[in-house]
């Protein structure tokens, strides 16, 4: 095999969707097809009075859940983004609505060869029924074979 080196460094550079999309959960990973730049682009915090700047979507997801979100207790959790008033009933909607400022999509598309990646899970089952219906779409085509 591998040196444990090289194996290693080999392991930390693969974004989990090279595993073809085999993981059902949602993970801090990196977005699939072309949100894979995002990653690759300096990522700021835009939380009121934080201006903490991190080098890959991971960290700053990170960050935002340590510092911004799990410390939190009570009855409404708003989201401080700055210029952002929205306000959930429970801490886990907060996390998936911070999505849409970090632009994190965890959810990737178990389809083979599709490289869709979705902030939540009901976007992409909705979109795995497109796949779904062409394959539909196929089984009844009057063009088949005599």
């Amino acid at each position: 095999g591998s040196p444990p080196a090289v194996a290693a460094f080999r392991w930390s550079v693969l974004p989990s969707q090279d595993f073809a999309g085999i993981s059902q959960s949602p993970s801090l990973s990196r977005s699939a097809g072309p949100d894979l730049m995002l990653d690759q682009q300096e990522q700021s915090c835009h939380w009121i009075d934080c201006s903490a700047t991190y080098s890959s979507q991971e960290e700053l997801v990170r960050h935002i859940e340590k510092v911004h979100i799990d410390q939190r207790k009570g009855e409404e959790f708003a989201c401080f983004w700055t210029g952002c008033s929205k306000a959930f009933s429970r801490l886990e909607n907060l996390k998936i609505h911070l999505r849409s400022h970090t632009g994190e999509k965890p959810y990737i598309c178990q389809h083979p060869g599709c490289m869709k990646a979705f902030s939540n899970s009901s976007d992409r089952a909705k979109h795995q029924r497109t796949h779904l219906d062409t394959v539909r779409q196929h089984m009844h085509s009057p063009h088949q074979l005599l």
